[in-house]
């Protein structure tokens, strides 16, 4: 799954992870996507959450089993919010 940099996201509700249901933004980093929480864009904090080049969802580091399949495109980036 390709995601967009910048785009928008939301975590499926289906994922049993604190993050089920929580919209994201994906920005690029090296050969994958860091993912940050509304509140936690535009801070300083480091990514917690992050889709590796085989499109894993990793949480701090390690995998949750869940792959980038459950994140839900909403079609919006965040310039479109600015």
């Amino acid at each position: 799954m390709t995601l967009r940099d910048g785009g928008i996201y939301r975590f499926s509700i289906l994922m049993r992870t604190p993050f089920a249901g929580q919209q994201v933004i994906a920005r690029v980093n090296g050969d994958g996507f860091d993912l940050f929480t509304l509140e936690e864009w535009g801070t300083l904090a480091p990514a917690r959450i992050r889709v590796d080049a085989h499109d894993r969802v990793l949480f701090h580091g390690r995998t949750t089993g869940y792959g980038a399949e459950l994140l839900l495109d909403t079609g919006e980036s965040v310039n479109e919010r600015s």
